[in-house]
């Protein structure tokens, strides 16, 4: 078993792109796309340290953590990625950012099953 974890991966969501992921592969169009993009869009943050505060920076990237609709959206925006480990032979489980691969070969060699992992993150 291999675990991926993809470190802030909730923080390069690239906006655009999960749109047009939501339209093409799930058929998320009218109200519902709207209501998605409203979501994301317009949305600031700031850094506070003590008594002091930054400026509001509007993001262009990402979507909330701790939200239920970020894993949500995390797990539309990511499914490509079951493509890629279906070709290369895995099983998997994604939850949110964490993946987990499963390899196994015939024989009893893993530098077979190894190789195959190699392929596959390298792609």
């Amino acid at each position: 078993m291999v675990l991926l974890d993809l470190s802030a991966a909730f923080d390069t969501i690239d906006h655009s792109i999960l749109k047009r992921r939501l339209q093409m592969s799930f058929g998320i169009r009218g109200s519902a796309l709207t209501w998605f993009e409203s979501y994301l869009t317009n949305r600031q943050q700031t850094v506070v340290t003590g008594q002091y505060r930054s400026s509001p920076v509007t993001l262009r990237y990402g979507v909330p953590q701790g939200s239920v609709l970020g894993h949500v959206l995390f797990s539309l925006y990511a499914q490509p990625l079951t493509d890629i480990f279906d070709t290369h032979g895995f099983s998997f489980h994604i939850y949110a950012d964490d993946s987990q691969l499963y390899g196994s070969t015939e024989v009893n060699d893993v530098s077979v099953v190894t190789q195959s992992l190699n392929e596959c993150v390298i792609l």
